[in-house]
């Protein structure tokens, strides 16, 4: 299985909430429809789960940073470094640390 993570910082905490809400809305509207969407809370963190195909990603959002860690099937079609790719230019504009698979290190 293959997996990889990225984080990063806000200022902004309601409105970086917003803007994640509007991404996977529209991520799950266009490109990854039939995956499921939890939102919860725990401990003071605001927890998102997308599930589907086999796909798992988790979102963390503290009070001023988030992350999110990504699994991957082996059977994937789709190879992980495409999906990496994919993934940092729909969040580019939330991201400042990547991790996993690619070329990690840091972005922007």
């Amino acid at each position: 299985m293959g997996s990889f993570r990225r984080e990063g910082r806000f200022e902004d905490r309601a409105g970086f909430l917003d803007r994640l809400r509007t991404k996977l809305t529209h991520l799950r509207a266009n490109l990854l429809p039939g995956m499921t969407e939890a939102w919860e809370k725990e401990n003071g963190l605001d927890l998102v789960r997308l599930s589907g195909y086999g796909v798992s990603v988790r979102f963390r959002i503290g009070e001023q940073d988030w992350r999110c860690d990504a699994d991957l099937p082996d059977w994937l079609p789709i190879p992980q470094r495409a999906i990496e790719e994919k993934f940092d230019a729909e969040f580019s504009d939330l991201l400042q640390k990547r991790e996993g698979g690619g070329d990690g290190g840091q972005v922007g």
